[in-house]
């Protein structure tokens, strides 16, 4: 029962649409009355405060954190399933023979949760690469163009400069980068295939 607890909660960041997050985070970074930074005032830390949002240092590291937090409950309930379709045989067997946890965890688990790991890493390196909603809801590509993304500056291009086929070409060029790294991670993690 608790188990499905804290399934549920590790699970529920990632049943907030992206734009939704952004914008609870946007009020969480807030430099003036965010929750971040008026929690840093209250603890003693105002070292720490920041305009998290706005800082040319800050805001691409805020904005990774935000995005693992929006999606790590995906990730995890992918794990999670794979390492459920292990046989409970093979951790007994690895038991009779006086392995301890990681011995299972390195020999057992990793190896047959590799296939998942590598969906999980696949769509991953996809999501980054169509990161749009949530960037755009939090700093339209600011400062500056320190966080602009490829699809954020396609769409400018497309429907702020009426530039289509400029913004065309961005796609296109964007796609077949997309395919090479997805092509590279597959290849890259290949993994063998074990019958047990």
């Amino acid at each position: 029962r608790e188990g499905s607890i804290f399934r549920f909660i590790f699970y529920s960041p990632s049943m907030m649409p992206m734009t939704v997050a952004g914008l609870l985070f946007v009020f969480v970074l807030s430099p003036d009355d965010g929750l971040l930074n008026n929690l840093f005032a209250v603890v003693g830390l105002k070292s720490l405060q920041h305009a998290w949002l706005s800082e040319p240092g800050l805001v691409l590291a805020t904005l990774a954190v935000v995005s693992g937090f929006k999606g790590s409950g995906t990730i995890m309930m992918m794990v999670y399933t794979g390492i459920l379709g292990i046989p409970e045989s093979l951790f007994e067997s690895a038991k009779l023979d006086g392995a301890n946890y990681w011995k299972e965890v390195k020999l057992i688990i990793l190896p047959l949760i590799k296939p998942t790991i590598c969906m999980v890493f696949s769509m991953e390196v996809m999501w980054s690469f169509k990161t749009y909603d949530m960037v755009w809801t939090m700093t339209q590509g600011g400062p500056g163009s320190m966080s602009k993304t490829a699809p954020i500056t396609m769409i400018q291009n497309a429907f702020t400069y009426n530039k289509f086929g400029y913004a065309s070409a961005i796609g296109l060029v964007f796609t077949v980068i997309v395919l090479v790294c997805i092509t590279l991670v597959r290849r890259a993690m290949k993994s063998e295939i074990y019958e047990y």
